[in-house]
C-alpha cells in the first residue's frame, strides 16, 4: 500500500476539489477557520502561497486524489515549519494511507529541507488526531488558543522512530 501513495504538488487544477473537501463538515469542523470557503477565497489563498516556503500536496492513492498534506511557513532561521494532513475520502480513513503520506512529508521536512522540527496545530477535542500525532512522535508543545494545541516533532525523535514507522506502513 505505502508504495501506491504519492504526494503531488497542489496546483490550480486541484483547487475546486480541495475546496469541496475543506468545506465538508467532517473536515471543516476540525479547523480553526470553520466558515465555508468560497471559490474566490480559495484562489486568493492559493495565490498567496510562497512556493519557496509553502509546500502543499494532494495525497494520491492508486492515482486517485484522496487528501491533502502540507508544510507551510517554513522558517529558515529557526529551521521549522507548520504541518498538517487530512484524508478527505472517508473510505481511506484508518487504512494506513495517512501514515505513508506522513512519512513522505516528514522525510521532505527532515531529510531534504533539513528542518529541526515541525509543528502541528490540533483541535483539543480531536482525540483521533492527537493519538495519531502521538504515534508519529509529536508531543504537546504550547497552547495555540483555547481550542487548539501545538504539537512538536523534532528531527531526533522522528529519526529514532522512522524505521519502525516505515515497517508499520508496509503492513497496514
Amino acid at each position: 500500500m505505502a508504495n501506491e501513495v504519492k504526494l503531488l504538488p497542489l496546483s490550480h487544477v486541484h483547487l475546486e476539489i480541495l475546496r469541496n473537501w475543506r468545506n465538508a463538515d467532517r473536515i471543516r469542523m476540525q479547523m480553526e477557520y470553520t466558515n465555508r470557503i468560497t471559490p474566490e477565497q480559495q484562489v486568493i489563498w492559493f495565490n498567496s502561497l510562497n512556493h519557496g516556503r509553502d509546500y502543499y500536496f494532494i495525497i494520491y492513492y492508486k492515482k486517485e486524489p484522496i487528501g491533502l498534506t502540507h508544510l507551510n511557513q517554513k522558517n529558515t532561521e529557526e529551521q521549522f515549519a507548520y504541518c498538517g494532513l487530512f484524508i478527505a475520502k472517508e473510505e481511506y480513513i484508518g487504512t494506513g494511507i495517512s501514515l505513508a503520506a506522513s512519512l513522505l512529508l516528514l522525510d521532505l521536512a527532515f531529510q531534504q529541507l533539513n528542518l529541526q522540527y515541525v509543528l502541528a496545530k490540533v483541535k483539543n477535542s480531536n482525540q483521533i488526531a492527537i493519538d495519531y500525532n502521538h504515534k508519529l512522535g509529536f508531543i504537546p508543545h504550547s497552547s495555540a488558543s483555547e481550542q487548539f494545541t501545538w504539537y512538536k516533532l523534532n528531527f531526533t525523535e522522528y529519526d529514532a522512530r522512522r524505521s519502525q514507522l516505515e515497517e508499520l506502513s508496509r503492513y497496514i
